[in-house]
């Protein structure tokens, strides 16, 4: 599994809180000036980090959103590593950010340890991967990926906790 980066997290993010499918700047700013104003900060911070300040500005001009964009802009050039300096909706953004890549760090963490305690119930002859998959209903290809193999993504946290119940 891959870190998540504030990149593909920003992107992620517009894509959910946008009418559009897609991020394109054009597009996004549309759905902006329509008056889904949870876009902005996401928005902003997006384009900044592609390079895209220039056609953002372009396209926020004449809008009240210009300004905005403008003092957002010039905060992220003179501190573009602290948040907290960019303002409060901001720092509550990377907070969102910083949540959601820790969760998944922990996450992977909790099935690695349960994956050692499956491997050892395995082992012992507590439980066959057989019964597993049939009692559970899970593919046997990702059960072996999971178990033999170590790929932490081939089972869901949810199936993971589920044959972890079935070995006590």
């Amino acid at each position: 599994m891959r870190t998540l980066t504030l990149k593909g997290f920003l992107r992620r993010y517009l894509k959910e809180l946008s009418a559009t499918s897609n991020l394109r700047l054009s597009h996004l700013v549309a759905d902006l000036l329509a008056g889904n104003a949870r876009l902005a900060e996401p928005l902003f911070w997006y384009a900044t980090m592609n390079g895209d300040d220039d056609r953002l500005q372009s396209l926020l001009r004449g809008s009240g959103w210009e300004r905005d964009y403008f003092r957002f802009r010039e905060a992220f050039r003179d501190h573009p590593h602290d948040p907290s300096v960019l303002g409060v909706r901001y720092a509550k953004l990377y907070k969102s950010y910083l949540s959601v890549r820790d969760r998944r760090e922990s996450e992977k963490r909790l099935k690695e340890l349960m994956r050692k305690r499956l491997l050892k119930a395995v082992q012992s002859g507590d439980i066959t991967m057989y019964r597993l998959c049939r009692t559970l209903d899970l593919n046997e290809g990702n059960l072996f990926a999971f178990l033999k193999q170590g790929n932490l993504n081939a089972m869901s946290l949810e199936k993971a906790r589920a044959m972890v119940e079935l070995v006590r």
